[in-house]
């Protein structure tokens, strides 16, 4: 955790790169990991098939908000990077514009449904690929239409009270 910490001294955007990912594994991995719990995966039968659910999931955390507001992304993006380094965002502005946005949109749009028409075929279309199915719409919607500052505040805590107590 220091050492990721320590990143935005050295390398503030690489930093904010990581912890992005990192937010977004968390959320996709723990998404997993609530649906095995609870309803089970099924339809889940491939290694492929869990490291996609894992991305789409945990994408939904990031990528429609981004999609849908690239400008505040840069904003809060850029106050993160210059409280370490003002400025060093800049090299990476195009990360917010139109084309990067469409290209990231549309990988995440093809993963979405890959992930999800793979549940349901070379799965099975059973009660856990309609449960992760109607959850990964439903979060690709929630994050959409709630402001991410706001989504991600109620998501969280909600989140780990699905989980539960360990065992």
């Amino acid at each position: 955790m220091a050492a990721s910490f320590g990143l935005f001294f050295v390398r503030p955007v690489v930093g904010l790169g990581l912890a992005l990912t990192v937010m977004a594994l968390k959320a996709g991995h723990g998404g997993v990991a609530v649906l095995d719990r609870l309803v089970g995966t099924a339809h889940l039968r491939h290694r492929w098939q869990r490291v996609l659910a894992v991305v789409v999931r945990g994408g939904a955390v990031l990528v429609p908000a981004y999609i849908v507001d690239p400008g505040l992304y840069a904003m809060y993006a850029g106050y993160m990077v210059n409280v370490f380094q003002p400025g060093a965002l800049g090299p990476w502005l195009w990360a917010f514009e139109r084309p990067a946005v469409v290209a990231v949109g549309g990988a995440y749009a093809a993963a979405t449904a890959l992930h999800l028409v793979a549940g349901a075929v070379v799965g099975d279309a059973g009660r856990s690929w309609r449960v992760d199915a109607a959850e990964t719409l439903l979060l690709v919607a929630f994050f959409v239409a709630v402001p991410p500052a706001v989504a991600i505040g109620v998501y969280f805590p909600c989140w780990y009270a699905v989980r539960g107590p360990p065992g």
